[in-house]
């Protein structure tokens, strides 16, 4: 005598006296019908076959994928063009360093200091880094921090040694 065994069908244990059809067009989708020992249809489910299951699985991998890729390549620092960066930039505490700094349309960058001083430079922007030339062809870089319309955050440069934190002053 063959002793049967329950079977795992789509997450539902049917037992031995319970049978299963399959029915339905040939659309990559198929209904099965969980029927009793007396032949009462029970439940209805739909099977998926001819890969549909493993397509929707690579489609929800890729699409994770794809948000993981985008989420993962933000930058750190702020993106600037030169057109946002002109004008005149004061610094916002009395630290060392330069009190003002004014960029302008011609790449020229001057830098002030508390004590009189002013410095020219020539200057361009690259991804998140400001730099500055001297006419000398001395270049110096600092990454931008941070930047809106109204602030701009420097990291140590040229001679100070601390963040540098400015706000427009026009």
């Amino acid at each position: 005598m063959e002793v049967q065994k329950a079977v795992s069908f789509l997450g539902y244990m049917i037992p031995p006296s319970y049978s299963t059809a399959s029915i339905g067009p040939n659309s990559g989708q198929k209904i099965a019908y969980v029927y009793d020992a007396s032949g009462t249809k029970l439940r209805q489910v739909q099977i998926a076959v001819n890969g549909t299951v493993t397509k929707t699985i690579l489609r929800t991998i890729l699409f994770i994928l794809i948000v993981l890729i985008f989420s993962c390549t933000s930058t750190k620092y702020p993106m600037v063009h030169k057109k946002e960066i002109i004008g005149r930039w004061c610094l916002e505490k009395e630290l060392t360093g330069y009190s003002t700094i004014t960029f302008t349309e011609n790449s020229l960058v001057v830098l002030s200091t508390n004590i009189d001083t002013i410095y020219f430079y020539r200057y361009y922007l690259e991804g998140k880094y400001l730099y500055f030339q001297n006419f000398e062809d001395k270049k110096a870089k600092t990454a931008i921090l941070k930047f809106t319309k109204n602030s701009l955050v420097l990291a140590p440069f040229l001679d100070t040694k601390e963040t540098q934190v400015y706000y427009k002053c026009e």
